[in-house]
């Protein structure tokens, strides 16, 4: 859900949540870096993110977001032990189902249902 919401934030808001990683988890960041980078990307082509065990090895998960019509943003995920939810399924099912959903969010908080 996190790599979703900053993958539609604002660079202003985005800029922000990066000096707050890196300065929280220094050793990380590098890491954690590109992988926001890569997020911001896959969510802008396939309309969702992904984390295949980045933070937990046990967990799999996708997350989409969407802008909502009076300001803020709404984000969703799906995720499961990975020996459940493999990367392919998280691919196949999980980001399109959480893409779905969010989108499906959106039009409603448009009066569009």
């Amino acid at each position: 859900m996190g790599r979703a919401y900053y993958a539609i934030a604002s660079a202003e808001e985005r800029a922000a949540i990066d000096h707050q990683i890196a300065e929280r988890f220094p050793q990380r960041w590098a890491v954690v870096r590109d992988a926001l980078r890569e997020a911001v990307d896959m969510h802008a082509a396939l309309g969702f993110t992904v984390s295949i065990g980045d933070w937990n090895r046990e967990v799999h998960s996708a997350g989409a977001a969407v802008a909502l019509p009076k300001g803020g943003i709404a984000a969703f995920n799906c995720g499961a032990p990975a020996f459940m939810l493999d990367r392919d399924r998280v691919l196949r099912d999980a980001g399109p189902g959480v893409t779905e959903m969010a989108r499906r969010v959106q039009a409603l908080a448009s009066g569009q249902d």
